[in-house]
């Protein structure tokens, strides 16, 4: 399971769909991941979700603080991005830890990257302008 702060390839459920997979995976970024125990059929699992952040690259889509860009090359490189990306901090799920939502689409890893120490605090810097 991924941990707070990773990047991941998700097929984030679009809005008109209800909680149906899209279309297409997506970076999303993962706030914070949860295991539950769940007894399926007299056997007892422990399921994994994740609470992750929607992303996309159309960056002027979402503006700080709501959204967070990942636009320098060394960035991008660590959170495993090709192209500029916006993270909307508004807009986040939990979903089900499985292949459904988290797969390898275009030969990409499930976990592409992570967020740096920075780019961490820059993060929680502009979490607090949205909570005022």
């Amino acid at each position: 399971m991924p941990v707070a702060f990773d990047v991941v390839w998700c097929k984030y459920p679009q809005l008109q769909h209800g909680q149906d997979p899209g279309p297409v995976a997506r970076p999303c970024l993962v706030r914070k991941p949860y295991t539950h125990l769940t007894t399926i059929k007299g056997k007892e699992y422990t399921v994994g979700y994740v609470d992750v952040i929607y992303g996309t690259k159309w960056v002027d889509k979402f503006t700080p603080p709501q959204g967070f860009h990942v636009d320098d090359a060394a960035e991008k490189k660590a959170c495993g991005l090709k192209v500029d990306t916006v993270f909307d901090l508004l807009d986040h799920e939990i979903l089900p830890w499985s292949l459904t939502y988290f797969s390898n689409d275009n030969g990409r890893p499930t976990i592409g990257g992570r967020f740096t120490g920075a780019m961490q605090t820059r993060l929680k810097e502009q979490v607090k302008l949205l909570q005022r």
